[in-house]
């Protein structure tokens, strides 16, 4: 669940900028329909069974993003168009706005467990840093006449 939490804002910027580059992500069962089983375990889909070697898959990960240290190449262990969907993503997205305008704690009935406030910390942290790379990269853009 954290990785889908911390790849959602890169995911989300991605499909503004490149919506058939990331399709596939946005699309499980476009995905499994399309997509032969052999190749959705090597995107390590959350719907099949992981290789054997983990080396022989691999993720997506994003420009500018910070990566996951724990994992061999600092990639998900789980394909993020199967992570940033789960329910728990999507809620947490949800109490993410509400913290936003100052009103999670209304929201919730009460103050919010640690384990919610980190959640939406997580999401916050993520948020911010995957804007500050979309400026930088448009920026970067701009002075290259593009």
């Amino acid at each position: 669940m954290i990785e889908g939490l911390r790849l959602l804002p890169w995911l989300q910027q991605a499909t503004r900028r490149d919506p058939a580059g990331v399709a596939l992500l946005n699309d499980c069962e476009g995905c499994m329909r399309d997509q032969s089983r052999e190749l959705r375990q090597s995107m390590r889909c959350g719907f099949e069974p992981a290789l054997d070697d983990p080396r022989a898959s691999s993720t997506w990960r994003p420009d500018g993003f910070s990566g996951f240290d724990d994992l061999p190449g600092g990639l998900a262990s789980t394909c993020p168009g199967y992570t940033v969907h789960l329910p728990e993503v999507r809620e947490v997205s949800w109490l993410h706005l509400w913290w936003s305008k100052g009103q999670l704690r209304d929201k919730l009935g009460g103050a919010p467990s640690e384990t919610i406030q980190m959640l939406v910390e997580t999401l916050s942290a993520e948020n911010s840093a995957a804007e500050a790379y979309e400026m930088q990269r448009a920026r970067d853009e701009q002075k290259a006449g593009r």
